[in-house]
């Protein structure tokens, strides 16, 4: 993905449709969270949401996290497929 300065932004998940970035912060991101928090910023920016968890939150919560998501993908998802469907018609 790229900034608007052609810098490459690498996420850990990213979903060109809904426009939804994952991050899954292990350890290092510890020593990072200024960084994370301008380039998150800057995605937001750019139009993206971004949904953000802990190594362990995935581990250990995935329903939880499961949850998050899908709710962060259901206005979209519907639109998607209210368009579909009036497409088909």
């Amino acid at each position: 993905m790229l900034d608007a300065s052609n810098r490459y932004l690498i996420v850990d998940f990213y979903c060109h449709q809904l426009k939804l970035i994952v991050e899954i912060d292990g350890p290092i991101h510890q020593g990072l969270k200024e960084n994370d928090e301008e380039r998150e910023r800057l995605l937001i920016s750019m139009g993206y949401k971004i949904k953000r968890f802990t190594n362990q939150q995935v581990l250990s919560q995935w329903n939880d996290v499961e949850n998050q998501l899908r709710q962060a993908a259901q206005p979209q998802i519907s639109s998607i497929v209210s368009l579909s469907i009036f497409a088909i018609n």
